[in-house]
């Protein structure tokens, strides 16, 4: 059963405790293993959403903290030809996993991806996935909008930020990508114009 989330600015108490829950989850994504390495991304993000240059909010189901969801621009330095198309924006979500199975995640990825066409004017936004976490890739594909997926061996559009994550992360990544060209022609376009209402976080949401 579909469950309706609220969005809303991440605290220093929800770091911890979504510090607690990545301990006992092997799907955890983040490239920090250290508690301090967690905490200092997350107060980077944080520092970064204030000034405008990325957005990080919590997710709540029933006043519970869900998990967290991360939108912010790539550098133009890492895209390689990619440059060319315009801003490209990373996407990260994590869902603790009792909440999982809730019908969160297309929530969640339609509120990300409407940030970023109205935020940051993106032409894509982009998910990077350890390619072993299937988990996450089977969502993506239940996803009800057009996307691409690309490793580094493709030598594709996301080939030089691939190869850039893999060396510092240290294992392969899959690029789940999503283009607002190709979005602003499938039905229910509309969906992605503005970001939902539905926030106690930040009104540039």
């Amino acid at each position: 059963m579909n469950v309706e989330p609220v969005f809303r600015p991440l605290e220093t108490e929800d770091t911890e405790h979504l510090w607690e829950a990545a301990a006992k989850d092997a799907d955890w994504p983040v490239r920090p293993r250290t508690r301090g390495a967690f905490f200092r991304l997350v107060e980077g993000l944080q520092s970064a959403s204030t000034l405008g240059e990325a957005c990080l909010e919590a997710v709540e189901v029933d006043g519970r903290l869900a998990g967290f969801c991360v939108l912010q621009p790539v550098p133009m330095s890492h895209l390689g030809p990619l440059a060319e198309e315009g801003t490209v924006v990373e996407g990260g979500t994590y869902l603790t996993p009792w909440a999982r199975g809730r019908g969160l995640n297309a929530q969640i990825k339609e509120r990300l991806l409407a940030a970023a066409w109205v935020r940051f004017a993106a032409a894509w936004c982009v998910f990077l996935v350890p390619c072993d976490n299937r988990r996450a890739l089977a969502a993506f594909a239940r996803l009800p909008w057009p996307h691409q997926v690309e490793s580094a061996r493709d030598n594709g559009r996301f080939a030089a930020l691939l190869r850039r994550r893999e060396w510092e992360e240290g294992h392969p990544l899959a690029a789940v990508a999503f283009s607002r060209d190709s979005l602003s022609q499938a039905a229910g376009y509309a969906l992605f114009r503005r970001p939902k209402s539905r926030s106690s976080g930040p009104a540039k949401w």
